[in-house]
């Protein structure tokens, strides 16, 4: 790696996004509830789903990897829930905004093929 000639211009891109991703939040009405490896009280607490579970897939890998699900994800993991549980269970989406600030900057290069490096190639062939 070779550091950069100076002036140049090592901030290519900065700039905000804004995306919306949901959780899916559950709560057992009477006595706690275990359902899966989850202990469920009268207490709303996020339900913790697999990256694929019951064959739903997780189509937005940047949602996931900050714990969030798209708003038909969520719903197909809720409603999978209800099916799996008996009567007592309430469940709600949660609306997420999630903010994220980025920048793009050249740090170094690697070395350059081509130029003298391939000359210097052909006559050694020679």
């Amino acid at each position: 790696m070779s550091e950069l000639e100076e002036g140049y211009t090592k901030e290519k891109e900065t700039g905000n996004m804004t995306r919306s991703g949901y959780t899916v939040e559950a709560r057992y009405l009477g006595h706690s509830k275990i359902i899966g490896k989850q202990i469920f009280t009268e207490k709303w607490q996020a339900v913790e789903f697999s990256k694929v579970e019951r064959g739903i897939p997780i189509n937005d890998p940047d949602l996931f990897r900050y714990g969030l699900l798209t708003y038909p994800a969520a719903q197909s993991l809720r409603w999978c829930f209800h099916a799996s549980t008996l009567y007592g269970l309430e469940t709600r989406l949660v609306l997420h905004q999630l903010k994220i600030k980025y920048s793009v900057e050249a740090k170094t290069y690697h070395e350059i093929i081509g130029g003298r490096d391939s000359i210097t190639h052909k006559e050694k062939i020679k």
